[in-house]
């Protein structure tokens, strides 16, 4: 599934027209199939098309896609956690396959509002805490990516601001121990905006 990802997104710029009008659409609607290997697989592939199809026609921008494109495209990962698709056996590959799609519509600077940029964010922090390694470091990088394109001075549409606060509010135990201190920082600098 991984290098059928890598492929599809080598081949998307060549038929651009085509990846937009058919293929992310139809990755999108099979990313909640029944059946396990298809679900995960077309996340992956939606990612990876998506990052290349942007860096390679659009600049680098996931603003310059069609909007029924940037809707259907954005409302993956809410349609998978609400369908509960972390859950259960294939759990860990959805979730990784997830922390991958937030790290690359961060990457592409997918518009996003505050609501979804702090959704994003708990869904990762949720992720970060996972046992399993390979979850884990997935969160740290689209946490990265998300933390430049919608929490950072001047960065995504989510407006600016830095994730201030003291160092010793930011490390507080009691905190740290129901979430990460990166990821608490980021939250409370949003909140006050």
């Amino acid at each position: 599934r991984l290098l059928a990802a890598q492929a599809a997104a080598r081949a998307a710029p060549l038929a651009p027209e085509w990846t937009v009008e058919v293929m992310l659409p139809a990755l999108c609607k099979r990313a909640l199939s029944l059946d396990l290997k298809e679900r995960t697989g077309a996340v992956h592939m939606a990612a990876e098309v998506l990052l290349a199809l942007c860096r390679a026609r659009h600049a680098g921008s996931g603003a310059a896609l069609p909007p029924e494109l940037r809707k259907a495209i954005s409302g993956v990962v809410p349609a998978v956690e609400k369908a509960r698709l972390y859950r259960g056996r294939g759990g860990e590959a959805m979730r990784g396959a997830v922390c991958r799609m937030l790290e690359v519509c961060a990457a592409v600077r997918m518009p996003c509002g505050p609501k979804a940029a702090l959704r994003s964010l708990a869904s990762l922090d949720d992720s970060i805490k996972h046992p399993t390694e390979q979850i884990s470091l997935a969160a740290v990088a689209a946490l990265r990516q998300l933390s430049r394109a919608y929490f950072s001075e001047g960065g995504g549409s989510t407006g600016g601001g830095s994730a201030g606060g003291s160092a010793e509010e930011a490390l507080a135990p009691a905190r740290m121990s129901r979430e990460g201190a990166a990821v608490s920082s980021l939250r409370k600098a949003h909140m006050m905006r």
